[in-house]
């Protein structure tokens, strides 16, 4: 039996696991974009980039739904982890880096799942992780890297090739983050709510 953690040893391990993901999180927001256009684009090239991803109100939906279906894979595999939270949230807002911060109404989020106190048990982590990863490669996050694989002490990001990574880090806690790429404001969509 592992040892017992009193409330309080689990909210600093938690607040400390969090900062530390988050952090990889944000430095990661806006890094990535260079695989697609260079910092030194112009600010066209830059902008034409942007209006090939979808809008950031549509990747903002998306990147919560995979987050909660990557939730419910836990639940249902792996119901020993006690999430703190009902579902995903918004943690934060990323600068996007050049070249797209020339860009008005260019937006980068950072989202995760909630902190569930403990991990997956060995036996199902097989399951738990292909799940995942399906789930991640249907909101086109494919590129996998599994940066450790040893029971409580599992990293694995996997990459949309735009900048955003799907982030899961299992040690004495459990957590589930996305750093979302550049994306542009629908600014038809804003005109509409703000007229109606």
């Amino acid at each position: 039996m592992g040892e017992a953690v009193r409330p309080g040893r689990f909210r600093a391990r938690r607040a400390g696991l969090v900062i530390a993901v988050v952090g990889i999180a944000l430095i990661g927001a806006g890094c990535g974009e260079t695989s697609m256009i260079s910092e030194s684009s112009s600010k066209e090239e830059a902008l034409r980039e942007l209006q090939s991803r979808p809008s950031f109100e549509q990747a903002d939906r998306d990147q919560k739904a995979m987050l909660g279906e990557i939730r419910s894979v836990y639940e249902d595999l792996a119901p020993t982890v006690k999430w703190d939270r009902p579902g995903p949230r918004v943690v934060s807002g990323g600068t996007c880096l050049a070249p797209f911060r020339q860009i008005d109404g260019v937006r980068s989020y950072t989202y995760d799942a909630g902190v569930g106190e403990g991990n997956t048990p060995d036996a199902v982590w097989p399951e738990v992780k292909q799940k995942m990863l399906d789930i991640a490669a249907q909101y086109g996050y494919t590129e996998v890297n599994q940066i450790s694989d040893e029971p409580r002490k599992r990293v694995l990001t996997v990459g949309n090739g735009i900048g955003g990574t799907l982030e899961v880090g299992e040690y004495d806690n459990t957590t589930i983050t996305v750093s979302g790429a550049c994306y542009l404001k629908d600014t038809k969509a804003t005109e509409e709510t703000t007229s109606s």
